[in-house]
């Protein structure tokens, strides 16, 4: 919890320098483990997953767990502490991050892999990461909530749309779903930065297709899913 090490490049040796003391019930990381899964992609590409979870779980497909995504505007989702996610991991769910192109994870590389009409290959990366995590026994689509916020809500948004069976709930937090919208009304302020993003759906048919698709707003069916604001930490094992 908040640590804060010197780390040594030549001798590959940190040194703990402070470490901030929890109020409450003692916090033993031990406890603890943080893996790294890589999740095979619809094109074969690998997909880093990270997993924060107890050591002493089974992997029987029988835990909770919340899978994060972004995606988005090179921006990569890093593992930070939040005593939230804590209070979780104490009732036995597994925290996944998954680190979809469209981040920065492996560089701008990584990021230009899902922009503008190659945009829909972090929705697929997710997709695998969430087969994947249930594939290997980690959980169960009646145990598994998809979580993002802001271009992190439409992946997951789009995700769930294609692929309802794989989740039992989805948490959208300031979602940005009406994406057609705001990218064909030029005056609008984030309008003109979000075609380096997304392209200009005003200049390319094949971008105006690529993300009407992305639009949650626009389809004419949405799948009806438990979607809430914030925590779904209730949800009960079966």
């Amino acid at each position: 919890f908040n640590s804060v090490y010197e780390y040594h490049i030549p001798s590959n040796q940190a040194t703990l320098l402070e470490e901030s003391i929890l109020q409450g019930p003692k916090f033993n990381k031990k406890d603890y483990i943080i893996e790294r899964l890589h999740a095979p992609s619809h094109d074969g590409e690998e997909i880093p997953v990270t997993i924060i979870r107890k050591k002493n779980l089974k992997l029987n497909r029988k835990n909770k767990l919340l899978l994060k995504g972004y995606g988005s505007y090179g921006v990569s989702i890093d593992p930070s502490f939040n005593v939230v996610y804590l209070k979780a991991l104490e009732d036995d769910w597994i925290l996944a991050l998954a680190h979809v192109r469209g981040g920065n994870e492996k560089g701008q590389k990584w990021h230009k892999a899902a922009i503008g009409e190659n945009k829909p290959n972090s929705i697929q990366d997710y997709i695998s990461c969430a087969e994947h995590l249930i594939s290997q026994g980690y959980t169960h689509p009646s145990l598994l909530c998809a979580m993002g916020g802001s271009a992190g809500a439409m992946l997951i948004a789009s995700a769930v749309n294609l692929r309802p069976d794989l989740f039992k709930a989805q948490v959208l937090k300031y979602p940005f779903l009406d994406v057609l919208s705001l990218l064909i009304d030029k005056d609008l302020p984030l309008a003109a930065s979000d075609y380096d993003e997304f392209g200009n759906p005003l200049k390319d048919s094949r971008i105006y297709e690529a993300i009407l698709n992305l639009s949650l707003i626009h389809i004419s069916e949405p799948t009806r899913l438990l979607s809430i604001s914030y925590a779904v930490f209730c949800l009960k094992k079966k």
